[in-house]
């Protein structure tokens, strides 16, 4: 289960936190907390796993690990959606139909508008994902 976590917060940090998107320092992670910037973008990136699904592939079988990730998008009110929806519409392309080199295969990701929430807007990137481990 670690190295699937791994897999995909090293794939956003790399790919968006450390990327184009001005958001170094600026990402909450799973159990990490970050002083909530006020009136700043910045992202609480999110991987939640779900059933494990066995399969009947190869001789020994594998079981498959699904799941989400989400990538929730705080911002200022009244600054208006264009550059967030562009940020998060990026996110979304980065995943969408793409595997990393540790076999996490992401499937058709989503762009929510989501509103109004907690003094700020929240826009959030969700990315479904399934990792196939052969049994042993």
């Amino acid at each position: 289960m670690k190295a699937l976590w791994n897999s995909i917060t090293d794939k956003f940090s790399k790919d968006v936190e450390f990327g184009p998107y001005d958001l170094q320092q600026k990402v909450a992670y799973d159990n990490m907390d970050i002083v909530e910037p006020q009136g700043e973008l910045w992202c609480r990136f999110t991987v939640r796993p779900g059933a494990s699904i066995p399969l009947e592939l190869g001789p020994q079988g594998t079981d498959r690990q699904v799941g989400d990730a989400f990538a929730q998008l705080y911002f200022p009110l009244s600054t208006g959606l264009g550059d967030v929806l562009e940020i998060a519409q990026s996110i979304r392309d980065l995943f969408n139909r793409k595997t990393t080199t540790a076999g996490v295969s992401f499937q058709t990701c989503s762009v929510q508008n989501i509103g109004e929430i907690q003094n700020s807007y929240l826009v959030t990137v969700t990315i479904p994902f399934f990792f196939d481990e052969v049994r042993v």
